[in-house]
């Protein structure tokens, strides 16, 4: 009964994949690099009981070597979806490729997300829209790209001091009774 059900939540995935890559997928998206819209199928014919439900859209470049961006991505289980925008794509690229700038036209890529939010809401799921963070802006954005590597040295430190102030206090409690 359980590899019925991958077998369901799989078959559902691959169906999803043709109907985003019909509808959204019959236009390419341009700038110096011409590329297609494609919604990721399920490698296999399990999605592990939906463990591995993420799709990802790709932007698949028309030129063999070029880079493919991932412009967001869809989980049916959880109902939901992401989109990068054009600013995090162009951030996340000038990072991988040393400044360089993103080989997308934004307007272009403004009506592929337009198409794409309203694909995601027709099929029941929650949109969200992944923007590049600010400087100096911590929060969720942050969490995207991940902390800085001096907070989390910082954080262990605070950690290792408290635990040893337990400990002290234990220890002096202990050799007082």
């Amino acid at each position: 009964m359980a590899d019925q059900k991958r077998t369901q939540f799989a078959m559902q995935a691959f169906g999803f994949a043709e109907l985003f890559n019909i509808k959204i997928g019959d236009q390419k998206v341009a700038g110096s690099t011409v590329y297609r819209v494609e919604m990721s199928a399920p490698d296999g014919p399990s999605t592990g009981g939906g463990k591995q439900a993420v799709q990802h859209v790709k932007l698949v470049p028309e030129v063999e070597g070029d880079a493919v961006i991932v412009a967001g991505s869809a989980n049916q289980l959880e109902k939901s979806a992401e989109i990068r925008t054009f600013e995090y794509l162009a951030d996340l690229h000038a990072q991988r490729f040393k400044g360089a700038p993103i080989p997308l036209d934004r307007p272009r890529y403004t009506e592929l997300v337009k198409r794409m939010q309203a694909f995601f809401s027709d099929q029941g799921l929650r949109v969200v829209m992944l923007d590049a963070p600010r400087p100096g802006a911590g929060g969720a954005s942050q969490a995207a790209y991940g902390a800085p590597a001096s907070s989390s040295k910082t954080t262990a430190i605070l950690l290792f001091l408290a635990i040893a102030a337990v400990i002290a206090g234990a220890a002096f409690f202990f050799l007082h009774k």
